[in-house]
Formats: structure tokens, sequence, C-alpha cells
């Protein structure tokens, strides 16, 4: 045993006698071939390099990009800007880009979700009971009120729709020897009349249809024949039709004698003249034409799907039926198909003679 005052030489030792302090000498060479070595390399797999690689090109691009950028801006407005908030400015857009790229396509192809804002207007029309007649019967009228339930425009009409655009319909019924008189008109939300038109109603056809979503525009009937009435209160488009729909997006259809045809915002015919037509629907609107045949036309009022059916539907999530053959013609039997809206045959005509997927469409008899 050495003297404890003797200095040991690391040069005396030799490694043959050190003892190993474990109790295999096995597992101490297979602890010490585990010591990273850290001159070594680590070693990559393929997915590591790969993305190693993709996100250097991505950092390289945006180096690049921010350089560009700094030089455009010296040479328009003859300043340096750091190239540290370029780049910076550059992965902002960049990651604003990412998310929607991600967003719009999962929103577009989701479930359309239905949204109710009842008070969008900041009142909604309601009815209440307000007395009894001379028979004791009870008298109900309506009126307007807010998101607490007060009463913001008094219960006095007969009928009413809600506002829309800042303005409102609503039914007057005005006592007359022998009859009564009854109308329809325009109010804002403080129950003033906006204009100075009224629409009479005869029976219970009546004669107003809310404003369209698309456009500030309403069909109104007066003296028998339809135009359409702006928020302003103002007629815009003569009630000199013989019978209309509402504006969908740009136009509407509108009928004179035996022709159907649509107008724009300004009256201004915009299609052909057909013996039938429907609304828009999905950026499209059924047409018969004088062969009695029924196609498409698109929202800029041109033929896209040539009328060659008997009888079509509107189309519904990008596809409408379609159907073949006369009703009633001797020998004839009705067969039914699908198309899309580029007017491609998804189900044959032809073939069938009924569909289940029929019950999704509302076929024109």
């Amino acid at each position: 045993m050495p003297d404890k005052n003797t200095t040991v030489d690391s040069k005396d030792i030799k490694l043959e006698d050190v003892e190993v302090l474990s109790k295999d000498n096995n597992e101490s060479a297979t602890r010490i071939s585990k010591v990273d070595d850290p001159l070594k390399k680590p070693s990559l797999n393929k997915f590591d390099t790969f993305f190693i690689r993709i996100w250097a090109l991505i950092c390289a691009a945006i180096l690049k990009l921010s350089d560009w950028i700094c030089a455009g801006i010296k040479f328009f407005i003859k300043r340096d800007v750091p190239r540290k908030y370029v780049t910076t400015f550059v992965v902002l857009v960049l990651i604003v880009l990412f998310i929607l790229m991600i967003a719009l396509p999962a929103s577009a192809n989701g479930t359309a979700k239905l949204e109710l804002n009842i008070f969008s207007s900041g009142l909604v029309a309601a009815q209440k009971r307000v007395g009894v007649d001379k028979q004791g019967d009870p008298v109900y009228k309506w009126g307007f009120v807010n998101k607490k339930g007060a009463e913001k425009i008094d219960f006095i009409y007969y009928g009413a729709l809600d506002f829309k655009y800042g303005v409102a319909f609503v039914q007057v019924v005005e006592p007359g020897e022998g009859y009564n008189s009854t109308y329809w008109k325009l109010i804002n939300k403080r129950g003033q009349d906006v204009g100075n038109h009224r629409f009479d109603q005869f029976g219970d056809d009546i004669p107003i249809q809310q404003f369209s979503d698309d456009q500030k525009l309403a069909r109104v009937r007066r003296s028998g024949n339809y135009g359409f009435i702006n928020n302003k209160g103002k007629i815009v488009i003569d009630t000199n039709y013989d019978d209309a729909g509402p504006f969908v997006g740009k136009m509407a259809r509108v009928n004179k004698g035996n022709d159907w045809y649509f107008i724009n915002t300004k009256g201004k015919q915009m299609t052909q003249t057909f013996i039938g037509a429907r609304d828009m629907v999905e950026g499209f609107a059924a047409v018969q034409t004088n062969s009695g045949s029924w196609g498409f036309i698109n929202d800029k009022g041109k033929m896209v799907i040539e009328a060659r059916y008997s009888a079509v539907s509107d189309f519904y999530c990008g596809y409408a039926a379609v159907r073949s053959g006369t009703p009633g013609a001797a020998g004839v039997v009705l067969t039914y198909g699908v198309i899309d809206t580029k007017g491609k045959v998804v189900v044959p005509t032809g073939l069938f003679t009924s569909l289940n997927i029929l019950e999704y469409f509302d076929m024109n008899k």
C-alpha cells in the first residue's frame, strides 16, 4: 500500500493495473461504448435530411425575397431599410397566407351553417292582443319591439314584415263605406312613412315582397302590374310587368304577355325572351325556349346549358335533375337523369324511369 505522502505519477499507471469497479467486464464495456464521441457527426435519417433541406430552402427564399424588397424600396424611395425589418414583415405575411390557405378551403368544403340573427335590424315585428271588437272577439295587431321587449313602434298594424335596409312593410286597414280599405306601405324605425306609395291588397294576394338579399329592391304590385321599389320609397322600375320575380344577384325575371326575360337593376332587358323562366339559383336560372325545351342561363344572361330537356329542376349543391320525353305523348316513356353546372351528364337520361335522388330536386312539371 503506498504511503499517504507518496505522489503518484500518471505516467507510471498502466491501464491494465486499473481495477474496474463493476460487476461484469462486459457490462462496463457496454457502458463505455455508449459514450458518444463529441467529434462524431450525428447520423440523420432520410426524413430529417429532407426536412432540413426544405427548411434551408425556405429560409434562403425568405432572405432572397427580403433582399429584392430592400432593393426595390431603395430604388423607388432612395432609402435603405434594414433587412431584418423587411424579413420580419415577409415572415408575417407568409404566416397569414398559410393560415388563409388552410382556413378558406376548409370553410368552403365544410357544411354551411345557417345563422339566424333575429335582431339584425335592432327591431323585430311582433303581434299582440290589443282589445276586443264590437262582437267581443279579440283584436290582434302588429308592431315592433327591441331586444328587451320594449315597444318601439306602436301596435297599430294588421300585418308587418321585418325591417330590412332600414325600412319595413306594414299593412294598414282603413274602414270605409261598406268595405275596408287594405293596403301596404313602407315605414322607417321611427314609425314614419317612407315615400308616399301605397299598395292595395285585394283578397289574400299580398301585393308586396320582402327586399332582396342581393339588392335594396323589393317587388311590388300596383294596379295589377309589377315593378320594384327601393328602400328610399321610390319606384325605380315602373310597375308595367304582368309578373316578376325577386332580384337574385343583379337580375330579376319579368313577364310581359307570353314573354319572359331578365332585367338588371335599372330595368334594362339583359336576355332574350323565353316562354318560361325561373329565379336564379346557385348562379343559374332555368328557362324554357320557344321549342318548349328547358335549359339554363348563367348570371350574365348567357345560355350555358342547351335547352334540350322536357323538364328540369333548379340546381342543388351543383347538380340539377333533368327529364327527357314529353308527358302525354303516345308511346313515350319519361326518363330522368342528373347534370352538373357545366352541363355534363352525371346520370344519363334515356335510361331510368325514376331516381331515388329526385326527392332532392323540385322538378318542373
